[in-house]
């Protein structure tokens, strides 16, 4: 297996620096494991089994593939190394499009007077001239986008993915929240829509 103690410890950190009141003991309850048994783990006095790495992957919010890739081949034959290999594919092929401004080009191919120029979309979307050619280039080579006669246009059927969790996944659900935290401020209202739900549930 990778260094599971240095995965540990620097989940340990990150949590730290977003909140200093986070503790050892804050972190073992999220793993689901004791205080001492996971001070023994990040000390190197323990070492990490299959069904804890499977546990930790889990309860991390790591997709089976970003488990793989942390934990190595130890995982065996673990519920982590099997998969449907379509989900890892779709998974694989979303993480290369998870910035928000992927889904933002491929919605302004909808558009009648859009051009395939790299200085339009920009303008379009407030992205550097860079990230708009990146982006756009990328759409191209995973077929997702074509250009005919200067204009461009989603070439695929609408696009999902596997209800799973992956970093992929959070991070656009971050950017698009991050999006609209500026939006606020920066969009008059009769120009923007923004709604909220509030329920009842018991834990």
């Amino acid at each position: 297996m990778h260094d599971f103690r240095s995965v540990l410890l620097s989940e340990l950190v990150s949590r730290k620096k977003h909140n200093p009141l986070f503790s050892l003991r804050s972190f073992a309850r999220i793993l689901e494991m004791s205080p001492s048994h996971l001070s023994h783990l990040i000390n190197g006095k323990k070492n990490l089994t299959k069904k804890q790495a499977t546990k930790i992957s889990e309860r991390l919010g790591l997709s089976p593939s970003e488990a793989q890739k942390l934990w190595g081949s130890g995982l065996g034959d673990s519920n982590l190394a099997t998969i449907d290999a379509k989900k890892l594919l779709r998974e694989d092929e979303f993480s290369l499009i998870s910035d928000w401004y992927h889904y933002a080009i491929l919605s302004l191919g909808k558009l009648k007077n859009n051009r395939a120029s790299s200085k339009w979309i920009s303008s379009q979307l407030g992205i550097s001239v860079a990230q708009s050619l990146e982006g756009f280039e990328r759409l191209k080579r995973l077929n997702l986008i074509a250009v005919k006669n200067g204009r461009f246009f989603q070439s695929s059927e609408s696009l999902s993915i596997s209800n799973i969790s992956s970093s992929a996944i959070r991070k656009y659900h971050k950017q698009n929240l991050d999006l609209a935290r500026g939006k606020i401020d920066s969009v008059p209202l009769e120009l923007r829509e923004f709604s909220s739900i509030t329920m009842a549930v018991n834990l």
